[in-house]
């Protein structure tokens, strides 16, 4: 990439953030001792990077069949489970695929109900 580029100033902004914020991450893993700390931070920085609005990390409870969140930005020290079928998460979850929406809410996935 030649620096005479138009916007190549900020496409390498961009990826000096995004290094930076993986920095953050690594310094971080090596220095917390609370692991619920540590996922905060990793939501927190990953949505940064991909110019999410938030983050959450879904764990899967197979004896239940349920999926939960202790990390979902602005619920910090609740809990939050829905069925393992349930909206976007079960969706992906049931599929092993990933998935990226503009607008979550008004995807169909987003108003599944569970089956």
């Amino acid at each position: 990439m030649s620096s005479n580029e138009p916007g190549a100033l900020a496409i390498l902004q961009r990826r000096e953030k995004k290094l930076s914020a993986l920095l953050d991450v690594a310094k971080a893993m090596s220095a917390q001792r609370d692991l619920f700390g540590l996922i905060q931070l990793v939501v927190k920085e990953a949505a940064a990077v991909v110019a999410a609005d938030r983050g959450t990390v879904w764990l899967l409870d197979r004896e239940r069949s349920e999926l939960f969140t202790y990390v979902a930005e602005g619920m910090e020290g609740r809990e939050l489970r829905i069925p393992m079928t349930a909206g976007i998460v079960g969706v992906v979850a049931g599929s092993d695929a990933r998935s990226r929406s503009p607008t979550p809410t008004q995807t169909p996935a987003s108003t599944a109900t569970p089956t």
